[in-house]
């Protein structure tokens, strides 16, 4: 179960339409070091309780993307042979 520090370590993203930057506030040192490592530097620095610090980041708004999530497709499993009448294939001389 996580513990209550676990639970502080959030990221906001904070944007609106008349901006064309958006401000991205993490108190997570994870999300901290990856902006780090990609030369992304913190536009404003606060200490919080406990000495942990957050960081205000001020990316393009073009950068903020909402992804839906990707699953795998389960392997074919059923049976190619339809129980009952055979379906439609197109080439009813009836009608």
């Amino acid at each position: 179960m996580p513990t209550d520090i676990q639970y502080e370590r959030e990221t906001t993203i904070v944007f609106n339409e008349a901006e064309p930057k958006a401000y991205v506030w993490s108190a997570s040192p994870l999300f901290q070091r990856k902006m780090k490592k990609c030369g992304i530097e913190s536009h404003k620095e606060a200490e919080g309780e406990r000495g942990r610090t957050s960081c205000w980041y001020l990316v393009p708004k073009t950068w903020v993307k909402v992804k839906p999530p990707t699953f795998k497709k389960a392997p074919f499993s059923g049976s190619l042979e339809v129980d009952g009448p055979t379906p439609f294939t197109g080439s009813d001389s009836s009608l």
